[in-house]
């Protein structure tokens, strides 16, 4: 769905908060909500309420999710698939968030998601992705978007070595540090 469950977010914050960082990039924007906890979080915790000092990029599958909050919270947002994208993006990230997205690939997909963000951070992948497999037809239904249908489910040994791994009700959080 264009959102994400709330579980993991203040962890995600705290993270952001204690990083500081200069640039992210949001892979699967959906609705914008969390771009604007990234641009809370970065600029207007420092007084920059118009004058943006972080860029904050995007990727969303869907253009039909397009909005205003877009517009004002994103430097940019790409619209394509972020298999696609993420390498052609024009700069290295400070984070790469990719928040709900890696459970709507083929696992080998989102292998490879994972392989190419971490080859664009230069500092941290943030990853939120369901605990367990579960289908969800009805949110692609609802959102008509064939894109939010579950394909896989990514097990703890899929992450690289270090990473951490933490779990908030039924949200894994996986955190990699380049």
């Amino acid at each position: 769905m264009p959102i994400s469950r709330p579980d993991c977010i203040p962890r995600i914050m705290n993270l952001i908060w204690e990083t500081n960082p200069k640039s992210i990039l949001d892979v699967g924007v959906g609705f914008g909500g969390i771009g604007v906890l990234f641009r809370e979080v970065t600029d207007i915790r420092w007084g920059r309420m118009k004058e943006w000092h972080t860029v904050i990029h995007g990727i969303e599958i869907n253009q039909a999710y397009r909005n205003p909050i877009w517009d004002f919270v994103y430097d940019d947002v790409i619209i394509g698939n972020a298999l696609d994208k993420l390498p052609i993006m024009p700069i290295q990230y400070d984070i790469i968030y990719l928040g709900d997205i890696l459970e709507h690939l083929e696992k080998k997909e989102a292998l490879e998601l994972l392989r190419r963000a971490i080859d664009k951070s230069t500092g941290y992948v943030v990853i939120s992705t369901p605990v367990d497999f579960h289908q969800n037809k009805s949110e692609a239904e609802r959102f008509n978007n064939r894109f939010e249908e579950h394909k896989c489910v990514l097990e703890d040994n899929d992450f690289p070595k270090g990473s951490i791994i933490e779990q908030y009700k039924n949200q894994k959080l996986v955190i990699i540090k380049k």
